[in-house]
């Protein structure tokens, strides 16, 4: 699939620059409250990482060894090539210290480009993003923001999402204390922070449809591999309009992502048909304005454009509800504890009365908000 900016190129994570109570009778608030703190607060050793690739960096957890490491990605002990492989960081096949950032060499015998391993070392330096003992309580979530209204740095509150988290640790977990970052670079979380323990949870997410194919984008794939997933936060309800004479697959045409769009990227998430091109401009008459570069079809969701523009109608084939959710590394116990109470919170505090229509306006006002 391939992209024509024809606006401004919006970054991976973002689509568009930023701009009475009811408890279920499983998780009511009395039993809600303990099993959440006892989930979140839970002392359990720190998590192994996930399925870890070589021909990239690697971040030192605790308790590993240059022959662990050496086992766990290369199925052999010879650790000794690991050791050659990052003398400039290591004085002695002994001396790993939690967080440093090693080079895995490639199968070839080469090694990773330089530029990943100063990605993963920048990465590692804002304050507080470090590997954590068990006994640390804070529960920590990373959000890579950029998908306003939903979350983006800005945004009263960070958004809806980071409010409806907010809600769930304050209605079950009041006496928990949590806090929520933002990493950009969301291969980055993915690969290195959540597996290595510098965050419980992440969210935004869609989750994928597992097992994830083959042709899926790397990230599908990851997520489907190595990654478990939380009640969902939110779902979105995502339309495609177009014209009648379309390819039934959809390959070659020109799809438009206007900017009253809210949601993921849809070609890093795996939502675009194979074989689309996708055209991202400030509005949908920019889109589909006449002409040689016209877009043919339009991809956004029901909650911004609930009917199709004149002249098109719903592709339903391609249509689909795509859930927001958390998640959390399958290798890390202390996270996958956390992600089971986190889910029992959300399930309770978007069933309440007012979750759903504070939903329902939010995306509202986003639609009628003049251009941003």
């Amino acid at each position: 699939m391939s992209q024509h900016p024809r606006g401004d190129t919006m970054p991976r994570s973002a689509t568009r620059p930023t701009r009475g109570d009811r408890r279920s009778a499983r998780f009511g608030p009395a039993a809600l409250a303990v099993a959440l703190i006892a989930g979140l607060a839970a002392g359990l050793p720190a998590g192994r990482a996930a399925a870890q690739e070589a021909c990239g960096p690697y971040v030192v957890q605790r308790g590993d060894t240059l022959r662990s490491i050496t086992r766990r990605v290369f199925g052999h002990d010879r650790y000794l090539v690991l050791y050659d492989a990052n003398r400039d960081v290591l004085s002695s096949p002994n001396a790993l210290e939690v967080g440093q950032v090693l080079r895995l060499p490639c199968e070839d015998g080469s090694m990773p480009p330089e530029s990943a391993m100063q990605a993963a070392r920048r990465t590692l330096d804002p304050p507080g993003i470090r590997p954590r003992g068990p006994a640390e309580e804070e529960v920590r979530f990373v959000t890579a923001g950029g998908m306003p209204p939903l979350v983006a740095t800005g945004l009263p509150g960070r958004g809806l999402l980071p409010e409806l988290v907010r809600r769930v640790m304050a209605a079950a977990a009041p006496g928990q204390s949590f806090r929520i970052d933002e990493v950009r670079d969301a291969d980055a979380q993915l690969a290195t922070l959540l597996p290595m323990g510098a965050f419980d949870l992440g969210f935004p997410w869609v989750q994928p449809d597992c097992p994830a194919r083959l042709s899926a984008p790397r990230e599908v794939q990851r997520l489907c591999e190595d990654y478990a997933f939380s009640e969902p936060l939110m779902t979105l309800d995502l339309v495609f309009y177009g014209p009648d004479t379309l390819p039934r697959d959809l390959a070659g045409v020109r799809i438009c992502l206007p900017a009253e769009y809210v949601g993921p990227d849809p070609i890093e998430t795996g939502l675009l048909p194979r074989g689309a091109d996708l055209v991202r401009d400030e509005s949908l008459a920019d889109c589909l304005r006449p002409g040689p570069d016209a877009a043919q079809a339009v991809f956004t969701n029901r909650e911004t454009l609930p009917q199709p523009p004149e002249g098109l109608r719903e592709l339903s084939r391609h249509s689909r509800k795509a859930a927001l959710v958390a998640v959390a590394a399958k290798g890390n116990p202390l996270a996958m504890a956390r992600l089971n109470a986190f889910s029992a919170g959300v399930r309770d505090v978007t069933t309440e009365e007012d979750w759903p229509g504070i939903v329902r306006g939010t995306l509202s006002d986003w639609r009628r908000a003049p251009a941003r």
